[in-house]
């Protein structure tokens, strides 16, 4: 059985804003960065947990695969 990642643009508004969101934060979570000679690690846990509470009290599940948000352009 696959799961088939929910596609956010099917989803109203304010869905789509907290599922791009949670796609970003969930790709730069972990990340080490470096700035001016300092390098730290970036952890969005508390962020992430915040908004898989506010989408999963929405209904979305958020288990599910997450679609990477595309731009398409009238020449594609």
């Amino acid at each position: 059985m696959t799961d088939t990642p929910d596609d956010r643009l099917d989803q109203p508004p304010l869905i789509q804003a907290l599922l791009l969101a949670r796609y970003t934060l969930v790709i730069h979570n972990g990340m080490t960065v470096t700035s001016e000679g300092e390098s730290w690690r970036l952890d969005f846990a508390a962020e992430l947990a915040t908004i898989d509470a506010a989408l999963q009290n929405a209904g979305i599940d958020t288990t599910k695969p997450m679609l990477a948000p595309v731009r398409w352009t009238d020449a594609d």
